[in-house]
């Protein structure tokens, strides 16, 4: 089998498939960008049963099935090539940028009749599903979600940076929806009302039905946050619940009722996996993962993108209109990376954006251009 991205998440990948594999089976890495780097990795964690290779088109027609890991603007053509070779594939989140590059992707799959899935990793997530079935019962009224990040931090001994190439309603909604959808069930149909964007936080608004339904989204808070409230404003204990799980499993109090959460036999990223090798023996049309059954996840988070880039195009046009964008200023500096890194990158432009220093510059360089960006 292929893994298509040479990064963090798919060393994280490569890492958890060893268990699931049997010793017959190998994985070509496609490592496009970095593959000296991949195979020194595999060097130094004795993982024989990866090959590095620098691009998909020389073995899409070698591999029985794919996970495709690499930058979220270049998941569609890599998609597309695997699926025109009938390779059952699963992509991270986001799938797509469009709706209407998910839906290609979704109808070229049933054509092909082959699996293609998208990894919301937190659908296979134990405490997730013990937290929902101990809400059964509660009468929803409101639902807030809470997913903060800081701009770099270390999860699983590896350093993690933040994907400022792509839009934050893209990279972190998906996994909102799919919280959603574990606690409202399938089938349901989100209006989405408004956004609210800073430079610190994004915070959207949804409807289904009579339950309000509030995400605040940040890749600039000062610790990882990772919360759901459910009738949290103005409820008592015996009719609201919540889940922390900044640190997994986390803990939880549901009416009134407060324990410390317990990991399940399988992680949560090993059992999305193994729910992709399953659909592909299977065939089932009901894997909760399966593309087809989370379109709306790329809907919201499209719809959610064009509102804020409405709102930063708005900000960034007045103050320039002003004078007054400055590299200076932190939160100029912080709009212009939000709004202007991830279309750069589309164009194949990827800055370094690690430290303070870049960042200042990244902003210098853009300022005398945001005419010909925006």
């Amino acid at each position: 089998m292929a893994i298509v991205g040479g990064g963090r998440w798919g060393r994280q990948i490569v890492s958890v498939l060893k268990p699931i594999l049997s010793n017959e089976q190998r994985i070509l890495w496609v490592t496009k960008h970095g593959n000296d780097a991949a195979q020194k990795w595999c060097v130094n964690n004795a993982l024989d049963y990866v090959t590095c290779v620098p691009d998909l088109e020389t073995i899409v027609c070698n591999i029985d099935a794919a996970i495709v890991a690499n930058a979220p603007t270049e998941h569609y053509p890599a998609v597309s090539t695997l699926l025109e070779h009938s390779v059952p594939t699963f992509c991270e989140k986001p799938v797509t940028l469009s709706l209407h590059h998910a839906n290609k992707l979704v109808q070229l799959a049933e054509l092909k009749n082959v699996a293609f899935g998208t990894n919301l990793v937190l659908d296979e997530a134990s405490y997730l599903k013990e937290f929902t079935d101990d809400c059964a019962g509660l009468s929803i009224r409101s639902i807030e979600i809470v997913w903060h990040d800081p701009w770099c931090e270390v999860r699983h001994g590896q350093t993690k940076h933040g994907d400022f190439y792509t839009p934050m309603t893209h990279d972190m909604l998906p996994h909102c929806w799919s919280i959603m959808r574990r606690i409202l069930g399938n089938g349901f149909s989100l209006e989405l009302l408004g956004v609210d964007y800073t430079p610190q936080c994004t915070v959207i608004t949804c409807q289904t039905q009579d339950i309000s339904i509030s995400v605040s989204l940040s890749r600039r808070a000062k610790l990882r946050i990772r919360k759901i409230k459910i009738n949290g404003s103005g409820s008592n204990e015996g009719d609201s619940a919540w889940l922390d799980f900044s640190q997994e499993p986390g803990f939880q109090s549901v009416k009134g009722q407060t324990r410390t959460n317990q990991w399940g036999d399988v992680r949560p990223l090993e059992a999305s996996l193994r729910s992709f090798f399953s659909a592909i023996e299977s065939d089932d049309d009901q894997w909760s993962l399966s593309t087809s059954n989370c379109l709306e996840a790329v809907q919201l988070a499209e719809s959610a993108s064009q509102l804020v880039e409405k709102d930063q195009d708005h900000r960034i046009r007045r103050l320039a209109s002003k004078r007054q964008l400055s590299a200076d200023n932190s939160d100029h500096v912080a709009l212009l990376i939000d709004r202007l890194a991830p279309t750069l990158a589309s164009q194949g432009q990827r800055d370094p954006l690690l430290t303070t220093e870049q960042c200042k510059r990244f902003a210098d360089q853009c300022i005398p251009l945001v005419a010909s960006l925006l």
